[in-house]
């Protein structure tokens, strides 16, 4: 199973109210993405709807990750009015909106909808570090219209903005920027955090996870001590040992103190010290005998190198008898630095784990979760008393494989992760974006269309954001964008715009990264020229066209004298033969009827039999060569026929063509059609444009068209689709290139 982006539930289309059924059936109507698959409720008021014979909810998928969501009400009366409203979530989140039935007092029912926008995630919400590690701000991007109230939550209860913790919230153009900062982090920080924007129209909520374990070796000049996890008490197996453990990072090597109380231990008798130290990561250990009532209360540990110092607190309490309070269980750890190795093709991510009850476990890509699947296999062993071997195994990995991968196990008693960096040794270089081919607007289908394009090279691929002025772009149904892998490396990056109006027209950025850097793509969108040039565009065809027909007149007039001399040559051949020959009269060779006249030619006869070909016969499997049609000018194709309008056809192709590798490959094929046709074409079934190492040659005297790719690479083989097309209708094929390497 592919790993893929996870998404909050987010509004595409508010809520909106539409009437069937001369108004007797109402139908409520907004549309979402999100991923995965989100839980949709509607309410009235404070009531949830359930599908009844008067009441029917729909979730509707409209494409990858998109939903259309809907709550129909039949045979509507008065009662029905009232404030509805939608909530959809997944486990990255959720989002609500909702709307007002009023009827007025003709009993006509209408939609009084607050005007504006429900908080939806712009961006998801990031952690980044300040003050060298000290200080941690975790950040999002809001959209909302009125302004959203905004709240934060540590596992499950509210942050308030006072002492370590500061929450801002800036207006910035038409979105709001939120963020929690918190001021000398400790280990205690860690855990799950949750942001929640409300206003007038809806809520939305996004999480994120703080965890302290890092595969990550120190900066060149070194690292001050930071706790990984919080500390855990356990006793020896022989009852005589109270034990205190926590895990750090800190470069160099750090000293050791504990305290009790606030009054500082020191190490020997009843208490014994244990620092063991693998490079930067570090396990402290205070073991405490002959534990006494007197021993309870608040135990500390500093951490100290020359970089600065940390610290983590822990409780011992006892219970009535008496007895030290051991927790019944353990909160999941991760005694050991998670390992790689190989196994044939496949690789395996291992580490130990202890922990009581077994935690639920959940492996990261990054920031994406992994699920099982042909690739990805998620195992378990049990190695001893509350102790498990975790693996994950990758089977053919790839580089686009590379990354940091994350353990996390959380169960009643806490959470842990374990982080582990995948790298290929030898393999390709890792780059941010860089382009091949600079930005260009392709007006397509007589300007119907327009596509905003660029090619890159990324590794690893490349994530994009469109802008138009300065407001991010949404996909709908007349705006779309898609990300094409040409080769490992290499990309094609794609917006495009159906019917653009005025609207659409001015400047556009795309903001194209990775992990390693990123770049952007400017573009201009002209509009009222495009239309000049559309109608410029439009003027000359129809000059062509008028100039066409008036020449096509002539020699029309011209051919049909020469058929004409032709036929009474045949006829008087005919006469002559039959006259020698008793085969019967002229009518009953049909070539007469009852009054004498000729009911057909015999060229039209023919003509006839041609008509009644199908397109299967006239699609030859064969064309004549033609050297380097690349080289040659295009010249435009002739309407065929030219005396009536009519679809495409394409009749005349090689199903399967071949190229050598760094030449230039062919497809190659003749149409008809008029209005004369314009092509798509396609790999697979991604769109392929006209420019780099494509290019498009018609020949007008043959009606041939050449698709030429410049320099074919191996990664070219494959099926291709040709779709011919005017405004009757459109024709396909599909034809296949076979690549060879060089000779």
């Amino acid at each position: 199973m592919a790993i893929q982006d996870e998404v909050a539930p987010t509004f595409v289309h508010k809520p909106k109210l539409r009437q069937e059924d001369d108004g007797n059936k109402l139908v409520f109507e907004c549309q979402l993405v999100a991923n995965p698959r989100p839980e949709v409720a509607w309410f009235r008021e404070e009531t949830k709807l359930i599908d009844d014979l008067r009441t029917l909810t729909k979730v509707t998928e409209t494409g990858p990750n998109k939903y259309n969501i809907s709550l129909e009400l039949d045979d509507v009366i008065e009662t029905d009015a009232g404030l509805y409203k939608v909530k959809a979530k997944n486990k990255q989140g959720a989002v609500s909106a909702s709307i007002n039935l009023n009827f007025t007092p003709a009993d006509e029912p209408y939609d009084e909808q607050i005007d504006g926008i429900a908080p939806t995630y712009e961006k998801k919400p990031s952690i980044r570090q300040e003050d060298e590690g000290r200080k941690l701000l975790f950040e999002c991007r809001i959209l909302a219209d009125p302004a959203p109230t905004v709240s934060w939550y540590h596992d499950g209860a509210l942050v308030k903005d006072k002492g370590r913790f500061k929450i801002k919230l800036v207006k910035e153009k038409n979105s709001y920027y939120s963020a929690l900062e918190i001021d000398y982090v400790t280990v205690e920080d860690a855990g799950n955090y949750k942001v929640t924007a409300k206003n007038e129209l809806g809520e939305s909520n996004a999480t994120i996870s703080l965890n302290f374990g890092s595969d990550e070796p120190p900066p060149p000049e070194g690292a001050k001590p930071m706790f990984t996890e919080k500390p855990v008490i356990s006793q020896s197996s022989d009852l005589t040992k109270i034990i205190f453990e926590c895990q750090l990072v800190a470069d160099p090597s750090p000293t050791i103190k504990w305290y009790h109380n606030g009054k500082a231990i020191k190490d020997g008798g009843k208490f014994k010290y244990v620092l063991t130290s693998d490079k930067y990561n570090h396990s402290v250990v205070l073991e405490i005998t002959k534990i006494a009532a007197k021993d309870g209360g608040e135990y500390k540990v500093i951490a100290k190198n020359k970089h600065g110092e940390g610290y983590a607190t822990i409780s011992l309490n006892f219970e009535g008898d008496g007895k030290p309070k051991i927790p019944l269980g353990k909160a999941p750890r991760f005694p050991q630095k998670p390992t790689i190795r190989q196994v044939g093709d496949n690789l395996i991510l291992e580490c130990v784990l202890e922990a009581n009850p077994f935690p639920e476990i959940t492996w990261y890509h990054g920031t994406r979760q992994i699920s099982e699947g042909e690739r990805h296999k998620c195992m378990k062993s049990n190695i001893a008393k509350d102790t498990y071997g975790l693996s994950l195994e990758i089977r053919d990995p790839t580089t686009e494989d590379a990354g940091n991968y994350r353990c996390n196990a959380v169960n009643e008693l806490g959470e842990s992760n374990a982080n582990i960096a995948l790298n290929f040794q030898g393999g390709e270089k890792r780059e941010g974006p860089v382009f091949i081919e600079k930005p260009q607007v392709i007006p397509k289908d007589g300007g119907k269309r327009v596509i905003l394009h660029c090619r890159v090279m990324s590794i690893p691929p490349p994530k994009t954001l469109w802008y138009h002025e300065t407001k991010l772009v949404k996909e709908t149904n007349r705006v779309t964008s898609q990300i094409v892998k040409e080769t490992n490396d290499e990309f094609t990056i794609i917006l495009e715009i159906r019917d653009p109006s005025s609207e659409d027209g001015g400047s556009y950025n795309c903001n194209i990264k990775n992990e390693n850097g990123e770049i952007n793509a400017d573009f201009n969108l002209n509009v009222q020229e495009l239309e000049k040039k559309k109608s410029e565009k439009k003027e000359e065809r129809e000059t062509e066209t008028e100039a066409k027909k008036i020449k096509e007149k002539k020699e029309k007039k011209i051919k049909e004298r020469k058929e004409e001399q032709v036929v009474e040559k045949e006829l008087k051949t005919e006469e002559e033969r039959m006259d020698s020959v008793e085969l019967g009269s002229p009518e009953e060779k049909g070539l007469l009827d009852e009054s004498g006249k000729i009911k057909m030619r015999p060229s039209e006869m023919v003509e006839s039999k041609q008509k009644r070909k199908s397109s299967v016969d006239q699609r030859k499997q064969s064309i004549p060569e033609k050297p380097e049609p690349i080289d040659q000018p295009s010249t435009p194709l002739r309407p065929i026929p030219d005396d009536e309008e009519a679809p495409p056809s394409i009749l005349d192709y090689q199903e399967n063509n071949t190229a050598i590798e760094g030449q230039t490959g062919y497809l190659i094929f003749k149409v008809k059609g008029n209005p004369a046709p314009e092509f798509r074409f396609y790999k697979g079934v991604s769109e392929i444009f006209e420019g780099g190492r494509y290019k498009v040659v018609t020949d007008g005297d043959t009606n041939t068209v050449y698709f030429c790719i410049v320099k074919v690479k191996l990664t070219d083989e494959g099926r291709y689709k040709v779709v011919a097309y005017n405004k009757h209708g459109e024709d396909t094929v599909d034809m296949s290139l076979f690549v060879s390497g060089k000779p």
